[in-house]
């Protein structure tokens, strides 16, 4: 029985070694980006998928998102004393048919408002507060002048 006991020691030992060598090997080798769960750093919107580009993970816009109600646009309005800024997001608009080229007739160069493309595919006109600039049309409500 003294010599089962040893054999089932030095067997152990034997193991614990195997499993520890097998452990750092699998520590060292680096993993393949393209089949890491959670690839992105945050979790993309229901519009947006997480792909990789030029190696580097990130949100874009579905390829597959197909809309044809535009009221699920929503923008996003915000009304200051001297300058509006509309907000929409760029893939909803991409899901409707109007992709680049809304953009382009976004950038009109007779017109002093400033296009900017956010972050988390977000596009933003702003445009100063007067009637006709940019096609703009005013109107005035009881809280604002």
């Amino acid at each position: 029985m003294p010599h089962l006991m040893e054999r089932m020691v030095d067997s152990g030992l034997l193991w614990l070694a195997l499993v520890s060598c097998i452990l750092t090997q699998a520590s060292a080798v680096q993993r393949d980006p393209y089949t890491v769960e959670d690839k992105c750093e945050k979790a993309c919107r229901p519009e947006e998928e997480c792909l990789a580009l030029n190696s580097t993970w990130g949100c874009f816009c579905r390829q597959d998102l197909n809309s044809s109600d535009v009221h699920s646009l929503q923008p996003q309005l915000d009304c200051g004393p001297r300058e509006i800024k509309v907000k929409v997001d760029k893939c909803l608009l991409g899901g409707l048919g109007l992709g680049e080229e809304v953009i382009a007739y976004l950038r009109d160069p007779n017109c002093s408002s400033i296009l900017q493309t956010q972050e988390k595919n977000w596009v933003s006109v702003t445009s100063p507060v007067q009637a006709s600039a940019c096609r703009n049309i005013l109107e005035r409500n009881q809280t604002h002048a």
